[in-house]
């Protein structure tokens, strides 16, 4: 295996594992912004949660980026 692709917080953490077990490059993939998707939904705390979502995708980027 060559490359993992991992695309959100679930699956980025998985493909975090995957990277390190197979030595392979990790392709880390973030399309939404989950703080703004936060506005359109009903719960209260849905603007809060989606920063924190956002700053663990922002994170998981980081890291495969510098492994």
């Amino acid at each position: 295996m060559d490359f993992v692709i991992g695309h959100g917080v679930e699956l980025g953490c998985q493909a975090h594992g995957i990277r390190e077990s197979h030595n392979c490059k990790w392709v880390q993939f973030v399309y939404t912004d989950p703080e703004e998707r936060g506005m359109f939904k009903d719960c209260s705390d849905a603007i809060s949660e989606g920063g924190k979502r956002r700053r663990d995708e922002v994170d998981l980027c980081v890291i495969a980026l510098t492994l």
